[in-house]
């Protein structure tokens, strides 16, 4: 027997679509200023805040365009949809980053062997503007952050893009004190580190999630007790196994044993076990965010016909 949420395998729900656009629009305008700013500035912070940009513009961008496929109704070739495509498209954000990481970083090597000139005021000008922006978007982005894994990545991105802007600031003032454009590098490199960071955290949910990982906020252990402990006619609970489909879309499966009571008739039995599987899916559904359940219902009879059905794994 099996149960499911009502939608079946409705898309969790569409992210703001509109407020994205917006967030892309007000990123991607000053993508181009920086990189204008710090060749003519002769800044690496500000080159390396405006890749950075760019990849909080390219996540924005995978967000919104995945909202549209990843919303496509399911099909006999793609039964839970195309949310994976969601995941596909951080893991690749992900890894974009790293190649980011790795050109600031050289960049900066070469520019500690040949200093370049830089234009403090304008350098600082700039970053003030950039500053402005990031904390814009990231008010945009911050509701959305909390159901969707690119948004999230997303929402990452310019939270580190606005420290970015702050150390072009402290940067640029203190190459003004200082005469040195030592600052300029060591900013460049710090914004490396926040890109390193939000590279690496992308990365790891995204596996975890494309290699079955359990959904990070559950444990199985109390999942199972409290079923026991919520309903007294389940004797175990087993083989339970809980994945994510992309964000904010998990499903599990697992085994319930009921205790005997054989003063129930066949049409009572099958009618309580239907109530049940109906409680549980509320239950779980309500209080671990799980939305796609398949539930098979065992006892002392089930168990035995089980064993006879021809590729039956179930552990008895």
């Amino acid at each position: 027997m099996h149960v499911h949420d009502n939608n079946g395998h409705a898309t969790p729900q569409s992210q703001p679509r509109k407020i994205l656009t917006i967030a892309l629009v007000l990123t991607s305008s000053f993508i181009l200023v920086e990189v204008i700013g710090g060749i003519l500035t002769g800044s690496l912070a500000l080159i390396a805040d405006a890749f950075h940009m760019l990849t909080d513009a390219l996540s924005i961008g995978m967000a919104l365009a995945i909202s549209y496929i990843a919303n496509k109704p399911h099909d006999p070739m793609h039964t839970f949809g195309r949310h994976r495509f969601e995941i596909l498209a951080s893991l690749a954000n992900g890894l974009f980053l790293l190649f980011i990481v790795a050109w600031t970083v050289l960049e900066a090597y070469n520019r500690l062997q040949e200093p370049i000139k830089i234009d403090f005021m304008g350098m600082f000008t700039i970053g003030i503007i950039g500053l402005l922006i990031n904390v814009v978007v990231a008010a945009i982005l911050f509701q959305g952050q909390k159901d969707n894994l690119n948004v999230r990545g997303a929402f990452l991105h310019v939270l580190g893009d606005a420290l970015g802007s702050v150390g072009v600031i402290v940067a640029s003032a203190l190459i003004y004190w200082t005469s040195s454009n030592t600052w300029d590098l060591l900013v460049s490199v710090g914004i490396a580190i926040l890109i390193a960071i939000s590279s690496y955290r992308i990365i790891r949910e995204s596996i975890h999630i494309l290699a079955e990982g359990t959904p990070r906020h559950l444990n199985i252990e109390t999942i199972e007790k409290e079923l026991k402990d919520k309903f007294p006619e389940i004797m175990n609970v087993h083989d339970f196994h809980a994945w994510t489909i992309t964000s904010n879309l998990n499903a599990a499966s697992f085994h319930v044993l009921l205790k005997n009571n054989d003063d129930q008739g066949d049409k009572t039995a099958r009618a309580n076990q239907d109530s049940l599987l109906k409680q549980i899916q509320q239950f779980l559904t309500t209080k671990f965010n799980l939305q796609h359940l398949t539930v098979q219902i065992e006892t002392g009879s089930s168990k035995l016909d089980c064993r006879e059905v021809k590729g039956c794994h179930c552990d008895h």
